[in-house]
């Protein structure tokens, strides 16, 4: 998952092996491929597609309002990486710290939301006019990455030290796993935003996820709302409900009225709950 190779690089091996491959089945990408896939099938001409997604602390904590529950070499991707969205039918590439906005979130106030490369297999199988991910975080943190970023942090040329060859960004991915591992309840955000025509009408299809800590089984909400999607679908390919060989991303699975329904009952107990 989040990886710069394209999924469906796997096609043509999946199908001569005669095995199905579930791309980027987290959270995002993953759930929210399956949500825009639901409400892409209802739709006969697609115009916008807005993902926003976040796991950030239940509360602001400092220095950057934020806390390590994955990857620190994934996270610096996001901040790094060029950011590709759709803009008028065209797919284009944006500094994913160029752009703030900000978005009222039920329950966590207002929070700021940036540009990330998050659509994956949506920029092939999803015909938009304008479609973009951006990832959630407390008011401020956006500010902060870009002046680590503009000091050189994020590098991967090395630089001397004393004698030592240190490269900026590895040093980086360590100090935030340490510095930012830090025990606060977590939570995350999905807010899927799909906006098109039916026939004659304009229709506006919204899904909102918020997911919190696990207080009594200690599980992060980035770990539950992550692997109990990924967990689901194995399972329905386990079941033999997914037949078709070769590349099968999220969004087409969330296309099938059967399929969406079975998941989201598996999310449902185990206390994931989505609202449309």
């Amino acid at each position: 998952s989040y990886s710069p190779q394209d999924p469906f690089g796997l096609q043509e091996e999946a199908e001569k092996k005669g095995i199905t491959v579930v791309p980027d089945s987290g959270v995002a990408p993953g759930l929210s491929n399956f949500l825009v896939g639901r409400a892409v099938g209802e739709l006969d001409d697609v115009e916008d597609v807005r993902i926003y997604v976040g796991g950030i602390p239940e509360r602001y904590v400092p220095p950057l309002g934020y806390s390590i529950t994955w990857s620190a070499a994934d996270l610096i991707d996001e901040y790094t990486r060029g950011a590709r969205v759709v803009r008028n039918g065209r797919i284009i590439e944006v500094d994913p710290l160029d752009y703030i906005e900000l978005v009222e979130v039920p329950e966590l106030g207002e929070l700021e939301a940036f540009y990330t490369d998050g659509l994956r297999t949506l920029l092939k199988t999803i015909k938009a006019r304008n479609m973009a991910e951006l990832t959630l975080r407390y008011p401020g943190h956006v500010m902060s990455l870009r002046v680590l970023k503009g000091l050189g942090l994020f590098d991967e040329e090395p630089v001397d030290v004393e004698g030592v060859k240190v490269i900026p960004r590895k040093f980086m991915e360590r100090l935030l796993e340490e510095r930012l591992s830090l025990n606060v309840p977590d939570v995350v955000v999905l807010l899927v935003r799909v906006f098109g025509k039916k026939g004659s009408e304009y229709l506006r299809i919204e899904y909102d996820m918020i997911d919190r800590y696990d207080h009594e089984r200690h599980v992060t909400a980035m770990s539950r709302t992550t692997a109990y999607f990924a967990s689901s679908i194995a399972q329905l390919l386990q079941e033999g409900r997914i037949r078709k060989e070769g590349v099968v991303p999220p969004e087409e699975l969330g296309m099938d009225p059967e399929v969406f329904d079975q998941v989201m009952s598996k999310l449902a107990r185990k206390g994931i709950q989505v609202r449309r």
